[in-house]
């Protein structure tokens, strides 16, 4: 999208594109990086040329950036340098959001930009995200679900923040779940952010996602992807394993019917299987379909009253491999028997205490015997107080889809 610009704004920015840095370390690195977190990212641009560092040697990573040398470095990344990029780097777009006040929802005037102004990290982000053009392919909100501070992210930035961190541009130290959007950003955030947008843009092909210390702070979406193509002789399966962001949404399905159908104040063990297969943003398969999920369902209560029932995780098993895992789905309520058609009544896995409200209050459920076909999947307990005539009806894929509550590594292959 395009930007309209009051020509004095323009001529400011152009005003401070020179930097206060000079000299490149292409070979040698920077004297004050050496067991910084961002080492490698910092490192691996300065041997491209592509971040200059001090007189003295040094790089003053943890130094907030300025507008004035925010400026300087996007020129000497995007513009100057001999980089092959998929498309050229709009640098009105990028000045709009470093010129940009998310607390009004205004630009800033000319008077008003400096250029020993400190840059926000979402400011940082945003002229990324301009410069390059980068939109979200998937739900915004769904994505920002990774950072357990989302709600800090203002709405004007919401889609801009979700296609960094689809694109894997947010590196967050020393919480990787926190994307802090209002702190000033240092110099080498900045550099991190750079490096991960030149990978994202194929233009630099050595990924540090795999890198110690660095990896543990790239933020990894994930999002769930279409099952992959049925393997052959000639294609490999797919790698898998990684880390599994909190927050991350696995659909879950159950392997022998489309309803459950539970009295309140129940509480069963349930096997579930992952319905589609969990990847991050690159298309790496970290969970895959038809993974096993064990947990219970527990009833939940605030004294006497019923609440509702949920799904709690407790175990994942991906082959011969098994996992805690922290994870829980919604609350799902109860409602009347009356209400239930004789269709869902042989569409599902009916408990026994269920089976019982069924025959005393609609008189078609009594009949059922599902006892031997239920085993160990659904079981009996006793009913709430005062539920005589409800029941939780229960489908697996649309009322049991969990939320990650609790980071999980996985075992790569």
């Amino acid at each position: 999208m395009s930007r309209m610009f009051h020509p004095s704004v323009l001529l400011g920015l152009t005003a401070v594109m020179v930097a206060p840095v000079a000299i490149a370390q292409t070979r040698n690195t920077f004297i004050d990086t050496q067991d910084h977190w961002a080492r490698t990212f910092i490192q691996n641009l300065a041997q491209e040329n592509l971040v200059s560092g001090f007189a003295d040697r040094t790089f003053r990573p943890d130094t907030p950036i300025t507008r004035e040398q925010l400026d300087s470095i996007l020129n000497q990344v995007f513009v100057a340098s001999n980089l092959q990029l998929p498309r050229r780097f709009n640098q009105s777009e990028a000045s709009y959001w470093t010129t940009y006040n998310f607390q009004t929802n205004r630009q800033l005037t000319a008077s008003q930009i400096q250029g020993s102004d400190q840059i926000s990290r979402l400011q940082v982000v945003m002229a990324l995200v301009g410069g390059l053009g980068l939109t979200p392919r998937n739900n915004s909100q769904a994505t920002l679900g990774v950072f357990q501070d989302a709600s800090r992210i203002p709405r004007a930035a919401v889609d801009g923040v979700a296609a960094a961190t689809e694109a894997g541009l947010i590196v967050n130290y020393p919480d990787v779940q926190f994307f802090d959007p209002n702190k000033p950003a240092t110099r080498a955030e900045v550099a991190a952010f750079i490096y991960q947008a030149l990978v994202s843009q194929g233009t630099l092909f050595d990924p540090i996602a795999t890198r110690n210390p660095a990896y543990p702070y790239i933020v990894q979406a994930t999002t769930t992807m279409p099952s992959p193509a049925p393997t052959t002789a000639t294609t490999p399966p797919p790698s898998i394993g990684g880390r599994v962001s909190v927050n991350t949404v696995i659909s879950v399905r159950h392997p022998q019917a489309q309803r459950l159908v539970l009295a309140p104040g129940e509480s069963q063990s349930l096997t579930l299987l992952v319905n589609d297969n969990i990847a991050n943003a690159r298309g790496r398969v970290l969970i895959p379909k038809d993974s096993q999920i064990e947990g219970r369902l527990d009833s939940r209560f605030n004294g006497s009253q019923f609440l509702g029932v949920q799904f709690v995780a407790q175990r994942l098993i991906i082959g011969s491999q098994t996992y805690a895992i922290e994870a829980d789905s919604r609350l799902i309520s109860s409602q009347p028997a009356e209400n239930i058609s004789q269709q869902t009544i042989n569409e599902s896995l009916i408990s026994t205490a269920a089976q019982a409200v069924l025959g005393a209050v609609t008189g078609r459920g009594g009949g059922l015997n599902l006892e031997s076909i239920l085993g160990v999947i659904l079981g009996s307990n006793r009913p709430a107080p005062g539920s005589n005539n409800q029941l939780v009806i229960i489908e697996p894929t649309r009322d049991l889809g969990l939320t990650l509550r609790r980071e999980i590594a996985i075992a790569r292959d």
